[in-house]
C-alpha cells in the first residue's frame, strides 16, 4: 500500500490520497488486483463517494 491515486469529483475537483489498505470480499488483505472483475474494497478514507472515479497514475520510465 502507500500508492498515491487522484479522486475525480463530480463536481470538478481533485483530491490525492493515499491507499491505505486493500481487502478482498472476505476481508482479507490483498498486494495487488490481477483478476478482472474482482471485488475489492480500497481503504482511502472518507473522501470517496458515489460518484467519483478513482484513478492511479502509471509510473514514468526513466
Amino acid at each position: 500500500m502507500g500508492e498515491t491515486v487522484e479522486i475525480m469529483k463530480p463536481d470538478g475537483r481533485n483530491l490525492e490520497k493515499e491507499v491505505a489498505a486493500i481487502c478482498d470480499e472476505e476481508g482479507n488483505p490483498v498486494e495487488s488486483a490481477p483478476h478482472p472483475k474482482q471485488v475489492l474494497y480500497v481503504d482511502l478514507g472518507a473522501d470517496a463517494e458515489c460518484g467519483d472515479i478513482i484513478r492511479r497514475s502509471e509510473m514514468e520510465a526513466d
